[in-house]
C-alpha cells in the first residue's frame, strides 16, 4: 500500500556520468557474478522461490559470456514468505556506507499489467518489513521506491522518454547508493549510460539492508491480478563496488 505517490525527481540531471575507466580496468569490486560455470550461483543464497522452473541458469540470452539467470513466476505458484516471488539474496554483502551497484535486465514478452512487481530490492536486515529501495514495474513502467514503513515511502518516476518497460532487450543499469541513517543519503540511477534518477538530502539507511533480485509479484499474492499470468525475466553482470568504485568499474558490457 501506498502512503504518498511523489512522482516528481529532485535534482534531475541527464546526462552520462563523468567518470574515467582506470588503465588496469575495472577495480574496487566487492563483488561480481555473470552466472556462468557449473557454480553460477556463488555467493548467492538461493531460497526465495517455489518450483524448479523458477530459477535457472540459461543461454537463451546473455548480456556478456554465455549464461544469464532465467527467473520465473506464475499466478499459481505457491507463496514463499508470504509472496508469489523467485529471487536471489546476497546476504553477504553489507550494504552500508558509499556502495555503487551494476547489472542488466531483460524483460522477456513483457505486456502492460496493473499488478506490481518488483525485480530488485534492497530488504531490510531484520526479518520483516518492506523493502528500503526497490525498482518496480507496474503499468509498463519503471518506477523507484524508496522509504520505511515507518517513515513511508517516496515513489519516483524515472522522465518519460526513459520510463516504458521495452520487452526482449538488455537494459543496463548503475545505483550510486550512499547509505545514510539521517538526511545525509544520496541514489543515482543510470539505465543503458543515461542518468534518470538522483534524490538527495535522504536517508536511505534503516538500521541496515541486503540486495535481492528477481520477482517478487506482490500484487499477485495480495489476490490483485490484471493481464499477465506469468512473468520470467534474465538477469546478468552484476557487480558490486565499494566506496573508491566509479560507475566504469561496475558498468555492464566489456
Amino acid at each position: 500500500m501506498r502512503y504518498s505517490s511523489l512522482l516528481i525527481l529532485p535534482t534531475l540531471a541527464f546526462m552520462a556520468p563523468a567518470c574515467n575507466k582506470s588503465s588496469g580496468g575495472r577495480k574496487n569490486l566487492i563483488f561480481e557474478s555473470g552466472f556462468e560455470g557449473s557454480n553460477y550461483l556463488a555467493g548467492w543464497t538461493n531460497d526465495q522461490h517455489c518450483c524448479d522452473y523458477s530459477i535457472q541458469q540459461s543461454s537463451e540470452v546473455a548480456r556478456e559470456g554465455n549464461n544469464s539467470l532465467r527467473l520465473e513466476v506464475r499466478s499459481t505458484d505457491a507463496l514463499v514468505s508470504n509472496s508469489i516471488r523467485s529471487e536471489l539474496t546476497l546476504p553477504g554483502i553489507t550494504d552500508q556506507g558509499e556502495m555503487w551497484y551494476g547489472l542488466s535486465l531483460y524483460f522477456k514478452d513483457w505486456i502492460p499489467d496493473h499488478a506490481a512487481s518488483s525485480e530488485l530490492q534492497w530488504h531490510p536486515a531484520s526479518s520483516g518489513g518492506s523493502s528500503v529501495m526497490s525498482l518496480r514495474t507496474t503499468n509498463g513502467e519503471y518506477e523507484f521506491v524508496h522509504g520505511s514503513d515507518a517513515t513511508g515511502f517516496t515513489y519516483g518516476q524515472v522522465p518519460a522518454q526513459y520510463r516504458t518497460v521495452v520487452p526482449n532487450v538488455w537494459v543496463d543499469l548503475v545505483f550510486h547508493i550512499k547509505w545514510a541513517s539521517g538526511n545525509t543519503g544520496q541514489i543515482q540511477v543510470w539505465k543503458d549510460g543515461i542518468q534518470v534518477y538522483n534524490s538527495q538530502g535522504i536517508r536511505t539507511d534503516f538500521d541496515g539492508q541486503y540486495l535481492k533480485v528477481g520477482i517478487n509479484a506482490f500484487a499477485w499474492s495480495q489476490g490483485i491480478t490484471d493481464i499477465a499470468t506469468a512473468r520470467i525475466f534474465f538477469i546478468d553482470n552484476v557487480r558490486i563496488g565499494n566506496s573508491k568504485a566509479t560507475y566504469e568499474d561496475v558498468r555492464p558490457g566489456n
